[in-house]
């Protein structure tokens, strides 16, 4: 190769790069010559220099892409867009080059190609026959097939139109695709290529091939001619296939007329289609027996130029569907005297719209029997014919000069009319017959002069679902005789009263309180909204702008619950605030609804002080609410509750005079800590406390607190508060602050500053540091809390524009409120439970005469309000019968809890953190609870992880679980090659996913150990008596999980742990190291060994862990804001975790030889579809076999069995 290369090189040298040299290396077939023979040309300089343009044309004719792409891109050589047979593009169009001409055309920017030079190409690549070149140009560059390319003195020339020169070319591919991208047959064309084109068309005829055929009809044939741009037809076109013809669509055309037959002889004709074109009459057969088209089914005539309906039709008796709409009728059918007809008995559907028709002669439309829709709008009638027989379902006369509407419209179509239209006419006055149609569901009557509707005991139509009463004149005033005079005289009455507001003139009937959905009222005169509106319960839009008289909504309004549209646009409401009306409809019906149920401005919260025990919550509380520092004072119980008003701080500019607060102060020892999270409500405003001296390790302490907030009040507001102010130096304070403060959302924010997933939203503005001793931060800290407070926002309460203080509550939850505090401190004096059940608060609801909750909904709404406000603990999200109890204080709800959480771990009562079903029942004695609640008791301590069922008559109680297991477990742990891990990074460890965990490990179990007893009891083979198998299935589907069958011997467990021995191995279950200045924050990490290489457990395992996470804590299964799962799975090198022994370090990137590389598993099933290895970046020559990495991936996590 090398010298065949250097002999072509030599002979090039040997040549000069003249363009005829080129060109005959072209020729010659010599394209790597003539490519060389142009690049020496381009470097030479002086008189003997090739002209650029002619070398690209050489180039461009020969298709070499690689010397156009080179002229263009590195000579920089343009070419000119005029119009020439020496056009580079012309050229490469006329010789098909597809690819050049595409590089051609690339090279200039898309707005700036003239269309004239696309049109030339396009017609030269249709003469010569280049279809790529004609998809190119027409689909990639928008070429018009249609627009002639060549024109001489102004005139186009007929060659240069496409589909001609394709005809000329006899072409038909590319005059089928021209056809199909818009391109029409000229007259030219059609003349002087007569045969080519007859048998495009002719190819436009579809057989009908699963029609069977019978003595009629052979193969029924669908001619589909639209679009084309015909000038006329041509009987011959069609002659031999007439008889067969059954759809004739030659819409869209330029006809002006027809050929006799058409449509008349064509027998077995049934839709014709000859709308928009420029017909003005259509053939006239000379007598009835020349119409033999008697099957003819549907007509189109739209968009023509007829003055009147052509004859022949009133002969056709199967028609049912004539459209004329768009045409120049002036009447309907012009009848020559004699005439009989008894066509159009079928007909069903007539448009004649848009139109000049004056009148509808009875004569005819009168034979219409079967007519169902009617549609004559904007024509010039000034009446309305008269009805007649027939089930006239659609009537549709808008924009004529209908002045009234015939009596009888009522005795002929009351049952049938569904749709109604007499928009924009003249009507002065609607006859109460029309509101008489029993089955109308629409009515139109907008842009008329009705100034009154009839009264509502003459409304029949009570399917009625939208009615269009706009830009009308309803509202106004009619000045008569009497009045006048009555204004003229006006000091001839005394005044004893105010007059009456005047009657309404819109009234609707109560038979539309259950259809009316959408009403259209709006551009009238209405000085108010009709009253008789707000009965109507089913209206979902209703409109009511440009009346100029209307000032106020009613708070009636409020009562449709299904209306989501109201329009008030150009409307001065005065009774509701205008930034609500500025929230649109749903803010404007709350606030209606509101007011109707006397509903006040409600500005209390519930305030919430939570943290770590010892941090100074109590005393910043007593600091807050007294002004004034105090010693520190134990409390006996975990939780206090109080009131705190809040004054608006000095200098902040807001509405709100002040904020009440029923605060809870949530305290007690660590142990309370699982305890406390079950006070934790939504829309609250939680101030976490931490002592700044303890530095770091109270930040990290905050991430429980904050994870419990957010997953169980994720609609609340956090502050995040520092005490102990005066222990930092005051040299060092700014700066150690600053650092504390980075070090906290560092905790809630990515690196990247958006919210970190699982925390709440805090800010730099939602922190800030105290002291209580000194009482520096106080003020700050007021404003804070007032500020945070009236930012807020309530989604659910659009009335107050979505802000929680001030809010506006109904009067009736506000009295329940009142009737709920006064039942608890009945029971707090008489000594009684303090929870109430359903049944008890119905009946404090219906002691309270003004009561307006009836229904479920509205209870539930007003049960929530005394939750967010902290008057009520009640879980509403739960079943078997807690949903049923409502908790009046949470002091005495707390010590039923400490009974509990002060147990010890003892062998009489609870060992190894599990308590039997009696003890713990035991420990309700005294509580006020019942055998008929203690269910939902036990339902309760589940919900928040207090006690957990693992088995039908023992409880697992987390706080009793030891912080780390109870023997040293590293003595099971052998490095050995028949081991697998898994790690879990997790974005954050929700609250009580450890109990959860522990608690379903521990049924599955039990439930193992079971199964294996039945085994054991059912087993007569002598051969099945030295062999125990474990199994668990459990009641869902079965999964991996079944396939774990292990001789279970030692079971330990802990706070966030879990071992399993078994004979030949061991499987475990623990946290890894947690550090919170990482992003992931945690994690899990399982670790399974088996010296006969059964790896199910690990898949017992992860399906636990990934079941668990579905069930509870579907959060995690999210993404982060970057795209990143919150949850991820890895597995360990084993050839670094074997070098490394590092098997606790957590999942790192780096590359260096001393850490262990972590596989993602989704990384790992990727490699797996393709090879059986993966590579670790620590070691890239020795590779990892993914049976030893992942072997469930290739289900050998097996045993030999």
């Amino acid at each position: 190769m090398g010298a065949k290369h250097s002999a072509a090189g030599s002979a090039v040298l040997s040549q000069s790069p003249t363009l005829e040299n080129i060109r005959e290396a072209y020729v010659q077939g010599e394209e790597l010559k003539a490519q060389e023979l142009i690049r020496i040309a381009c470097q030479e300089n002086g008189e003997g220099r090739a002209d650029m343009l002619e070398l690209l044309c050489a180039a461009s004719q020969h298709g070499d892409k690689e010397s156009v792409r080179f002229l263009l891109m590195d000579a920089r050589v343009s070419f000119p867009q005029e119009t020439t047979d020496g056009n580079p593009a012309i050229l490469a169009a006329h010789y098909g080059h597809c690819s050049v001409v595409q590089e051609l055309l690339n090279s200039i920017p898309s707005p700036c190609i003239r269309k004239d030079l696309l049109n030339w190409m396009l017609a030269t690549a249709c003469q010569q026959g280049h279809l790529e070149v004609v998809k190119l140009l027409i689909l990639n560059y928008q070429a018009d097939a249609e627009d002639c390319a060549l024109h001489s003195d102004e005139f186009a020339v007929i060659t240069g139109l496409p589909l001609y020169a394709a005809a000329r070319a006899e072409n038909k591919q590319i005059a089928t695709f021209l056809l199909e991208n818009g391109a029409g047959f000229s007259s030219y064309a059609l003349m002087d290529h007569a045969k080519f084109t007859q048998e495009l068309l002719r190819e436009r005829m579809v057989e009908d091939r699963e029609t069977r055929s019978d003595g009629r009809v052979q193969q029924p044939v669908s001619v589909q001619w639209s679009g084309l741009k015909l000038p006329w037809l041509e009987l011959d076109w069609f002659l031999d296939v007439s008889s067969r013809i059954t759809v004739l669509d030659v819409s869209h055309n330029g006809l002006s007329s027809l050929p006799s037959v058409v449509p008349w002889g064509f027998i077995n004709l049934h839709t014709l289609n000859l709308s928009h074109n420029k017909l003005k009459e259509l053939p006239t057969p000379q007598s009835s027996q020349e119409i033999i088209c008697l099957r003819l089914r549907q007509v189109n005539l739209c968009e023509n130029e007829l003055e009147s309906l052509p004859v022949g039709l009133l002969h056709l008796s199967q028609i049912q569907r004539l459209f004329a709409a768009k045409n120049r009728l002036s009447v309907l059918f012009s009848i020559p005297n004699g005439t009989n007809w008894i066509g159009l008995r079928r007909l069903q559907e007539l448009d004649v719209s848009d139109n000049h028709l004056m009148d509808l002669p009875s004569s005819v439309m009168h034979c219409f029997k079967s007519l169902t829709s009617l549609n004559i709008s904007k024509n010039r009638l000034s009446r309305f014919l008269d009805p007649w027989a027939c089930p006239l379902k659609i009537c549709k006369a808008a924009s004529n000069q209908i002045e009234s509407l015939p009596d009888t419209i009522s005795i002929f179509w009351r049952t049938h009319l569904k749709e109604v239209d007499f928009s924009e006419n003249a009507l002065k006055e609607l006859p109460s017959y029309i509101f008489e149609l029993e089955a109308i569901v629409s009515l139109k009557l907008c842009g008329n002069q009705i100034t009154t509707l009839p009264p509502p005991n003459k409304w029949k139509c009570s399917q009625l679902r939208t009615l269009d009463l706009s830009r009308n004149q309803l509202g106004k005033q009619i000045r008569t005789e009497e009045n006048a005079k009555t204004r003229r005289l006006p000091f001839l009455t005394t005044w004893h009263r105010r007059d009456p507001e005047p009657a309404c003139p819109v009234q609707f009937p109560e038979i539309l309180r259950d259809s009316l959905e959408v009403l259209f009222l709006n551009d009238n005169q209405l000085d108010c909204v009709p009253p008789s509106v707000c009965t109507l319960k089913t209206l979902s839009e209703l409109y009511l702008s440009n009346n100029p008289g209307i000032q106020e909504l009613p708070a009636e309004l409020g009562q449709l619950s299904n209306l989501w549209q109201l329009d008030i646009e150009e409307l001065n409401i005065s009774n509701v605030p205008a930034d609500v009306c500025r929230d649109g409809p749903a803010a404007v019906l709350a606030f209606l609804r509101a007011e109707l149920r006397c509903a006040e401005a409600c500005r209390l919260l519930k305030l919430m002080f939570v943290g770590p025990p010892r941090q100074g919550k109590s005393t910043l509380l007593e600091a807050l609410q007294t002004g004034r520092n105090s010693a520190f004072l134990p409390s006996d119980h975990s939780i206090r509750t109080s009131s705190w008003l809040l004054e608006r701080p000095s200098g902040v500019k807001n509405n709100v005079d002040s904020v009440s607060f029923n605060v809870w102060d949530i305290g007690g020892p660590a142990s309370m800590s699982t305890v406390n999270q079950c006070f934790f409500t939504d829309k609250a405003l939680y101030v976490v406390v931490w002592n700044l001296a303890l530095g770091e390790e109270a930040v990290a302490n905050l991430q429980s607190w904050l994870l419990n907030i957010e997953a169980r009040a994720p609609n609340s507001a956090v502050v995040v508060i520092g005490t102990h102010l005066d222990l930092i130096d005051t040299k060092f304070r700014t700066e150690r602050i600053a650092t504390l403060r980075a070090y906290i959302l560092a905790l809630c924010r990515t690196p990247s500053g958006a919210r970190a997933s699982g925390y709440p939203d805090i800010t730099w503005k939602h922190l800030h540091e105290v002291s209580c001793k000194n009482l520096e931060g106080m003020d700050g800290l007021k404003r804070l809390l007032y500020q945070v407070a009236c930012s807020m926002k309530d989604i659910s309460n659009p009335a107050s524009c979505h802000k929680l203080v001030g809010r506006l509550i109904p009067k009736s939850y506000l009295t329940l409120q009142e009737a709920v505090l006064a039942e608890r401190q009945r029971r707090d004096a008489e000594d009684k439970v303090q929870y109430l059940t359903d049944l008890e608060l119905e009946e404090i609801i219906e002691q309270s005469p003004d009561s307006d909750i009836k229904d479920y909904e509205d209870l539930q709404i007003a049960i929530s309000f005394l939750i967010e406000t902290g008057t009520v603990l009640h879980f509403p999200d739960t079943s078997h019968g807690l949903c049923k109890l409502y908790f009046l204080d949470a002091v005495w709800l707390a010590e039923c809890l400490e009974r509990i959480v002060h147990l010890k771990s003892s062998r009489s009562v609870a060992r190894n953190g599990l308590i039997r079903t009696e003890d713990l029942r035991m420990l309700l004695i005294g509580t006020g609870f019942t055998q008929h609640t203690e269910e939902q008791y036990f339902q309760f301590l589940a919900k928040f992880e207090i006690a957990l069922p693992v088995a039908c008559n023992s409880y697992l109680l987390p706080h009793l679980l030891p912080p780390k297991p109870a023997m040293d477990i590293h003595c099971f742990r052998q490095h050995t090659s028949n081991t697998i891990q898994r790690q879990f990074k997790m974005s954050f460890v929700p609250a009580g996913f450890w109990e959860r965990f522990i608690a379903r490990m521990l049924i599955s179990l039990s439930q193992m150990d079971l199964q294996a007893l039945e085994t054991k009891k059912g087993s007569r083979n002598p051969r099945n008596r030295n062999t125990v198998i474990y199994s668990f299935a459990g009641k869902q589907l079965k999964n991996r999980c079944s396939t774990f069958r292990v001789r279970r011997s030692q079971t330990i467990y802990w706070k966030e742990g879990l071992l399993v021995t078994f004979d030949g191995g061991y499987l475990s279950v623990e946290s890894s190291d947690l550090n919170w200045k990482k992003k992931k924050s945690g994690g899990i990490k399982i670790i399974c060994q088996s010296e006969t290489r059964d790896f199910s457990a690990m898949a017992f395992i992860t399906d636990h862990v990934n079941s668990l996470i579905e069930q509870w804590f579907p959060a995690l299964t999210a993404s982060e804001s970057d795209g990143s799962l919150l949850i991820e799975q890895y597995a360990p090198c084993p050839y670094c975790t074997a070098v490394s022994r590092h098997s606790d370090s957590l999942p790192q990137t780096s590359s260096t030889l001393s850490a262990v590389h972590y596989f993602n598993m989704e990384d790992c099933v990727l490699a797996a579809v393709e090879k059986d290895y993966i590579t670790c970046p620590n070691h890239p020559k020795e590779v990892v076999p993914l049976q030893e990495l992942v072997p469930e991936l290739f289900m050998t996590d097996f045993p030999s069995r």
